[in-house]
């Protein structure tokens, strides 16, 4: 049927054409739209300034030993640490509850999950705090004593109180393997300073003054 062998004809031409204009589109895009232009070469820069900094400062800064060693103990006085718990705080209304509590704590405290059968059923906590209290967190008691271990019970304001210190942290310095990743990041940052600092004393900066005038004039007429 000729019809049908036209419509056939005219509908391959067609995804021919459009064919064609998807790939022309697509390989000149930086040239049919400017913004996209600019949006792509802010991205290769990108990602060549990421590169860079990847191998000059980054790994660079992980394998120097010698240097963040170095940087940690110029500036020791940066790791210093609270003194501080880490565990839980207990609170209750009724003095009986905290009592409930308290017991099952002292019972399973230092054992594992598994070992820890007692449940605390009926036990009506106002709130159960978890994390690290240093020793001016205000929602630690005012008579409690920092150190690991199970509290006495305190009274507060018509409430109840009890800590559970799952280890207790001295006021002091850290040592390099404690602070080690806090002392790379430190001593990241210090390193890329220092390098951009470098670049831009060793640059050549030429101002396109063309250019330059194009914007001034593109900025004032908007």
């Amino acid at each position: 049927n000729l019809s049908n062998a036209q419509n056939l004809v005219q509908l391959g031409f067609e995804d021919y054409v459009s064919d064609n204009l998807k790939t022309y589109y697509e390989n000149n895009l930086e040239n049919e739209f400017p913004e996209f232009k600019n949006t792509a070469q802010e991205f290769k820069e990108g990602l060549l300034l990421f590169d860079l900094m990847e191998d000059e400062i980054w790994q660079k800064v992980k394998t120097d030993t010698l240097g963040y060693t170095n940087y940690y103990n110029t500036n020791i006085n940066k790791f210093k640490q609270e003194e501080s718990i880490i565990g839980k705080i207990f609170s209750a209304e009724k003095k009986s509850d905290i009592k409930k509590a308290h017991k099952v704590e002292l019972s399973n405290f230092g054992k594992t999950e598994k070992e820890a059968t007692n449940k605390m059923l009926n036990v009506n906590l106002l709130a159960v705090e978890s994390g690290k209290f240093n020793s001016k967190n205000k929602r630690l008691p005012k008579n409690y004593k920092m150190k690991k271990g199970v509290s006495d019970i305190f009274e507060e304001n018509g409430k109840y109180y009890f800590v559970v210190a799952n280890e207790y942290v001295a006021d002091g310095t850290l040592s390099l393997d404690d602070a080690k990743q806090s002392v790379i990041y430190e001593y990241q940052q210090d390193f890329e300073k220092q390098w951009l600092k470098s670049l831009k004393e060793n640059a050549k900066v030429e101002i396109n003054t063309a250019v330059l005038k194009q914007l001034k004039e593109k900025y004032k007429q908007n």
